[in-house]
């Protein structure tokens, strides 16, 4: 009987722990002044094009009927501090844009870190989640923690910058209009 219940509240921390875990993601709903659903699409599609190197191997999907661009993107992530380059490496996420009428949502979701290819693949943060701490190691290292919170706050401020960026870009959607009568 005394077995059961440690193991019954084994399981409990263990769900709590998880449940504490889950994915980072970041989203904002961009409202427009009276433009549609088309000319969004194709200016949100453009941002694509300028924005990244190359947008076909960034958008996997792009659905103008059905208002929705899909991608994939990475930038590159460094503590910055020599003794801690084995996790240099590129943060990898996906981007979903859905399309209506006067405004449009962004999602940033999937946040994953991977080091670089001549690092220590343990350096691998993986999927980065909303825990405090980097759990992935059976053993509390500081180091990782200090990596694993530098990392989230490099990706709300990445995740910001996209935000800006498509809400400056679609809100020069009347001035590109008006200019474009040569």
């Amino acid at each position: 009987m005394k077995n059961i219940a440690v193991i019954i509240a084994f399981f409990f921390v263990c769900s709590l722990n998880l449940i504490a875990q889950e994915p980072i993601s970041y989203s904002k709903v961009i409202q427009t002044d009276s433009v549609g659903k088309d000319v969004l699409f194709s200016t949100i599609h453009e941002w694509f094009a300028m924005n990244y190197n190359s947008a076909n191997d960034v958008i996997q999907l792009a659905d103008k009927e059905g208002g929705t661009i899909l991608g994939k993107g990475l930038f590159s992530y460094s503590l910055g501090k020599l003794m801690y380059n084995c996790y240099d490496g590129t943060i990898s996420y996906t981007i979903k844009v859905t399309i209506k009428d006067n405004r449009y949502k962004v999602d940033l979701l999937n946040f994953t870190h991977k080091s670089c290819p001549a690092c220590n693949v343990s350096c691998s943060m993986g999927l980065i989640t909303t825990a405090e701490q980097y759990t992935a190691s059976s053993f509390d290292n500081k180091a990782m923690t200090k990596i694993w919170v530098d990392a989230k706050v490099k990706i709300e401020n990445y995740a910001n910058s996209i935000f800006y960026s498509l809400e400056e870009k679609t809100n020069s959607i009347k001035t590109e209009i008006i200019d474009s009568n040569w």
